[in-house]
């Protein structure tokens, strides 16, 4: 008979209009961290008839950053993302009782929509218009084959035939958030994402470098790794980022750089606008505002909240290995 499932509870979906930080939910409303999926279509594809409750993960509108003071809050919540996404993939394996070997850390696997831009040419410079998604949390980790883990996980719990969310409630749950973290997105000025996208491959290959493939055998052993992996998801991002922003900055600030910066068009909308539309600005003001109080305060606080977080998922993964040990031996498997 199937023992009692912990669901995670469903709370509403906070609804970012414009750009801000997303609420710091008590450990008992992560549901609230599901904003983000804006695109039925992503959720729908790799699950089929199966999949999370569509209205619990969507939000009505684009989020968009709009102005210069929402690029911090912007860094603050990828790095919270970061956290997220490790402890969540250590959760899904565990759920699934699989073998690690082979995950890592690759370019985004999954995310919710697009943005619209395009290069143009303003006298003598090529400059980027438009908005483009950027995705929040740097990386996506991939099982070894090289799809999306919790893509792979989807379709995995998909082929064992269940058709309905009763029949597996936490591992629903469970694979609903890793699926919505994934796909965590924000529509910015193109050239932000372009400026933001000259560290990600090193951010990516220094958070693959750190990562430890364990498979855990309890939950104490669980909730231990998800902390381990969390932090130093967390660390990396919060200080190296800023690190690699600052040597960025001294390349193109060097004299007979010959280094190229994205310039942002003229053309764009005046909400668009961000610093004086170059790299070199846009790297300056962020530089100065993590370097603030603010910025510290906001790390301190994304820090404590990874153990009760990785607590309460450790619960939710160990109801899930139950729900799915009975899904591989049921008769129709």
């Amino acid at each position: 008979m199937r023992r009692a499932s912990k669901s995670f509870p469903k709370k509403g979906v906070a609804t970012l209009e414009p750009f801000t930080p997303l609420p710091r939910p008590a450990p008992s409303q992560q549901s609230a961290q599901l904003t983000g999926i804006t695109d039925v279509r992503l959720v729908s594809r790799p699950l089929g008839r199966f999949r999370p409750s569509i209205k619990s993960i969507i939000t009505p509108k684009h989020q968009l950053v709009l102005e210069e003071k929402d690029l911090r809050d912007f860094v603050v919540q990828t790095v919270d993302e970061a956290a997220w996404k490790a402890a969540l993939a250590v959760a899904a394996q565990y759920s699934m009782n699989i073998d690690p070997v082979g995950a890592h850390y690759a370019g985004a696997g999954v995310q919710a929509y697009n943005g619209k831009s395009r290069y143009v040419r303003e006298g003598g410079t090529v400059a980027l218009e438009g908005s483009e998604a950027a995705h929040i949390g740097v990386g996506t980790i991939h099982v070894a084959s090289g799809v999306a883990q919790s893509v792979w996980f989807a379709r995995s719990v998909k082929h064992l035939g269940v058709s309905d969310r009763s029949e597996c409630p936490t591992l629903h749950d469970l694979m609903s958030m890793q699926i919505a973290h994934d796909g965590m997105t924000v529509l910015v000025p193109a050239f932000v994402n372009r400026a933001f996208g000259k560290q990600e491959p090193k951010l990516i290959r220094e958070l693959g470098a750190a990562m430890l493939n364990t498979k855990c055998i309890d939950p104490d052993q669980l909730e231990r790794h998800m902390v381990f992996e969390s932090s130093k998801a967390m660390e990396l991002l919060a200080d190296r980022w800023p690190e690699l922003m600052a040597k960025r900055l001294d390349e193109l600030m060097r004299p007979g750089s010959k280094s190229s910066q994205v310039i942002q068009s003229a053309k764009d909308p005046a909400n668009l606008w961000c610093s004086d539309g170059t790299e070199k600005s846009l790297l300056e003001f962020l530089n100065a505002e993590l370097e603030t109080p603010e910025y510290q305060e906001s790390v301190e606080r994304i820090a404590v909240e990874i153990r009760p977080r990785a607590r309460q998922l450790a619960e939710c993964a160990e109801a899930a290995r139950e729900e799915f040990s009975d899904l591989v031996t049921d008769d129709r498997v």
